[in-house]
C-alpha cells in the first residue's frame, strides 16, 4: 500500500492509535512494509461453504475434523508486508478429531484430547454452540462488505460541524450482538456533549463486536471448548496482539463469566492457546478448520524455521509482544470475572509452557563464549521490497549478547527490529508474565513450580531492562532506549503502537510519574526524536505534542476522520483526506476505551464542545 509524503517533515505519515492512560493520540511512522494491505476479497462463507472447503457445522451435526498437521520443511509463506490474496488452500481432514501437534520437537507435552469437563463448568456458563444460542450468528449473504461501507459516510450524519457518518452495520449484519455493549453506547449519549465526538464513540466502541467476530463456535474434539476467531478488520486473519487489544475495550463492562462478552474472551483465549502450543513463533493465524472459512495463502514467499503449517499460520513474524498480548487477554478476563477455574480446563497451561520454552530459547546470545556462532532457534527470510520485512544475515537477525531480555526480531508494527532486544515488548511480557502467575497458582493440575518459573523469568527480564535499557539521552538525561543489543548498540526512537515506550504506563509496567519514563516521554514528543513530525491536521509520532488531558487531542481526533467517524491506521498530517485502512478495529476500540477512561478520570472533558476548535491550518 502506498504511503504519504509529508513534504515539510520529509517523512511518511503513520498509523493512528490511542494510548488510554495518558489521553494520547499515537502515530505509527512506517515505511511501505509497515502497512498491512487489505486483501482484494472479503471472505464471507456462503451457505454450504466455499467450493473445495469444509462446510460450516450444521446444527445438530458433528463438527468437522481438525486436519493433521502438515510440516512443510522450511515452509513458504507470503511476504510479511503483504496481506493474503484471494487464493485458498484446504487442509486434508484427519481420520479422527485430534489436537494438532507441534511441527518441531519440544519438551512441552501436547494437550491430551479432552473428553470430560468438570461438572461445575455447566453450572457456571451456558453451553456454547455452533449455532446462534447466544449473540453470534453467520452474517446473511446480503450484508455486503463492511470495507465498502466504511469508505463512505453513511446516513444519518451527525448534527455537529463535521457531519460524521453513522458507520455501524444494521443489527442483522453485526457479527456479535451484546446487550452490555449496547447499554454502554446508549448511556454515553448523556455523558458526551459534543455530537461529533459521540458519533465517533458510537461508531468505534462496538466496532470489533459489530464487524470483526468472524466466527464463534466450539472445538471439534470438545464441545465445551469455546473458540472465537477475531479478525483485524479488512484482513481475514487473527493477530494475537490485535485480537487481545480489540477485546480489551470490553473488559470493563464484563463482570461475570455469564456475561455475553465473557464468551468472546474465553473463545479467543482458547484459540490463541491452540495456536501458541503448535506455532509459538508465529503472530497471525488462519481461521480454525471448525469454522469452515477458507484459508488464504499469501503472495510471494518467506522461509521460516521452525517449520510451519500454512493452513494454520497467516504470518510467522516472531514478535515478543504476541506473548504479552496472550497473557494480557488472559489477565483481562481473570481480573474482570475472577474465573480462574476456566484456565485449567483446556490448553492454557500448555500454551504457557510452549511460550516459556520459546522465550528462553530467544534469550540466547548470537555467539558462545568461544566466539562460535550458535544455531538460532528461529529464522525468517523473505523476498521483499524493503529491508524492514526480512531479517539480516540470511534470516538470523543482527547479533546480540546475552542480557536477560528476550529477542524480538519483529516489532509490533510487523517491521524488523534493528537491535533485537525490543524494550517495550520485554516490558509488556515481564509485566503480564508476573501477573498471570497468580492464575497458574490456582490451577491444581499445573506442573509444580510453573508459576514460580513465570515469576522468575519476569523478574530476570525486568532486571535486564534496568541494567541494559536505561541509557543517557541527548542531553545526558536517563531514559529508556527503544532497542538494544547488549553490545552497546542503542536505538533512540519510539514506534507508535502498543507496546511502545510511550505506552509503558498503559501496559502497567511503570507509573506515569516515573522519572526515567518522563525523560523518555519528553524525548519522544520532541524534535530530538527522528520520528516526530508536525502538520496542520495533526502533530504526531507517538502523540500530539501536548500535555496529557488537553482537550485539543480530542479536537484533532474529531476533525481528522475525513467525515467517516472512524479511526484509521494512518493519516497524512497535512491532509485528513489521505489515510489507510478504512476498517481497523483495534484503533477503533482504543478510541472507545479512551472515552470510557475519560469518563472515569476526567469527565469534564467529555462535557466540552469541540465545534469551534481551529483545524487543518485554520487560524484561531
Amino acid at each position: 500500500m502506498g504511503s504519504f509524503s509529508n513534504v515539510s517533515a520529509a517523512i511518511r505519515v503513520a498509523s493512528v492509535l490511542l494510548i488510554l492512560g495518558a489521553l494520547l493520540l499515537t502515530f505509527h511512522w512506517l515505511g511501505d512494509s509497515g502497512f498491512r494491505e487489505p486483501p482484494q476479497h472479503h471472505l464471507q462463507t456462503p451457505p454450504g461453504g466455499a467450493p473445495g472447503h469444509r462446510p460450516p457445522p450444521v446444527h445438530g451435526g458433528p463438527p468437522p475434523p481438525i486436519p493433521q498437521d502438515k510440516p512443510q520443511g522450511d515452509a513458504q509463506l507470503g511476504e510479511s508486508d503483504n496481506a493474503k490474496d484471494g487464493a485458498t488452500k484446504s487442509g486434508k481432514p484427519s481420520e479422527k478429531p485430534s489436537v494438532v501437534k507441534p511441527a518441531v520437537e519440544s519438551p512441552v507435552e501436547p494437550p491430551p484430547e479432552l473428553s470430560e469437563v468438570p461438572s461445575s463448568f455447566a453450572d457456571d456458563v451456558q453451553p456454547p454452540s455452533n449455532t446462534r444460542t447466544d449473540s453470534w450468528h453467520p452474517l446473511p449473504g446480503d450484508c455486503g462488505s463492511y470495507s465498502q461501507r466504511a469508505k463512505v459516510a453513511q446516513k444519518p450524519l451527525s448534527k455537529g460541524r463535521f457531519q460524521l457518518g453513522y458507520q455501524r452495520p444494521p443489527p442483522a449484519c453485526r457479527s456479535f450482538n451484546s446487550s452490555l455493549a449496547e447499554k454502554t453506547v446508549t448511556r454515553m449519549k448523556d455523558v458526551i456533549s459534543d455530537p461529533d465526538l459521540y458519533r465517533i464513540f458510537e461508531n468505534t466502541f462496538p466496532n470489533t463486536i459489530d464487524t470483526a467476530i468472524k466466527w464463534k463456535g466450539v472445538a471439534a474434539n470438545n464441545s465445551q471448548e469455546e473458540l472465537c476467531f477475531v479478525i483485524t478488520g479488512d484482513i481475514d486473519a487473527m493477530w494475537l496482539r490485535d485480537s487481545a487489544n480489540q477485546l480489551q475495550v470490553y473488559r470493563d463492562i464484563m463482570t461475570s463469566p455469564k456475561d455475553d462478552i465473557a464468551s468472546l474472551f474465553r473463545g479467543a483465549i482458547n484459540l490463541q492457546a491452540r495456536y501458541i502450543v503448535v506455532h509459538p513463533y508465529c503472530n497471525a493465524f488462519q481461521a480454525p478448520p471448525e469454522s469452515g472459512i477458507p484459508t488464504g495463502v499469501g503472495s510471494g514467499g518467506s522461509t521460516v524455521f521452525p517449520p510451519i503449517d500454512t493452513s494454520v499460520v497467516s504470518t510467522c513474524n516472531f514478535e515478543l509482544d504476541s506473548f504479552g498480548a496472550f497473557l494480557q487477554l488472559s489477565h483481562d478476563y481473570y481480573t474482570a470475572t475472577d474465573d480462574a477455574e476456566f484456565f485449567g480446563k483446556f490448553q492454557w497451561v500448555y500454551a504457557v509452557q510452549s511460550m516459556l520454552k520459546a522465550a528462553k530459547d530467544m534469550m540466547a546470545p548470537t555467539y558462545d563464549d568461544d566466539g562460535k556462532r550458535l544455531k538460532p532457534p528461529y529464522t525468517f527470510s523473505s523476498y521483499t521490497r524493503t529491508m524492514t520485512s526480512t531479517l539480516n544475515l540470511v534470516g538470523t537477525g543482527n547479533p546480540v549478547s546475552r542480557t536477560g531480555m528476550v529477542r524480538s526480531p519483529f516489532r509490533p508494527s510487523d517491521d524488523t527490529s534493528v537491535f533485537e532486544f525490543l524494550v517495550p515488548a520485554n516490558m509488556m511480557f515481564s509485566r503480564y508474565l508476573n501477573d498471570t502467575a497468580a492464575i497458574m497458582d490456582q490451577i491444581s493440575k499445573a506442573p509444580s513450580g510453573l508459576a514460580d518459573e513465570m515469576r522468575d523469568l519476569a523478574t530476570e527480564i525486568r532486571e535486564a531492562i534496568q541494567e541494559h535499557a536505561i541509557i543517557k539521552g541527548p542531553e545526558g538525561e536517563l531514559m529508556y532506549a527503544y532497542e538494544v543489543d547488549g553490545f552497546g548498540g542503542q536505538n533512540l526512537m519510539d514506534d507508535a503502537n502498543v507496546p511502545s515506550l510511550l505506552s509503558a504506563p498503559f501496559i502497567g509496567y511503570l507509573e506515569m510519574d516515573d522519572e526515567v519514563y518522563r525523560n523518555t516521554r519528553e524525548f519522544i514528543l520532541s524534535g530530538k526524536n527522528p520520528w516526530y513530525a508536525r502538520g496542520p491536521v495533526i502533530n504526531a509520532v507517538g502523540s500530539p505534542h501536548i500535555k496529557p488531558g488537553d482537550e485539543q487531542a480530542l479536537a484533532e481526533l474529531v476533525s481528522s476522520t475525513d467525515g467517516l467517524g472512524l479511526m484509521h491506521e494512518s493519516i497524512n498530517s497535512l491532509s485528513a483526506a489521505e489515510w489507510t485502512r478504512e476498517w481497523f478495529s483495534w484503533a477503533n476500540g482504543l478510541f472507545g476505551q479512551m472515552i470510557l477512561d475519560l469518563e472515569e478520570r476526567k469527565p469534564h472533558i467529555l462535557k466540552k464542545s469541540f465545534q469551534a476548535y481551529p483545524v487543518g491550518g485554520e487560524e484561531e
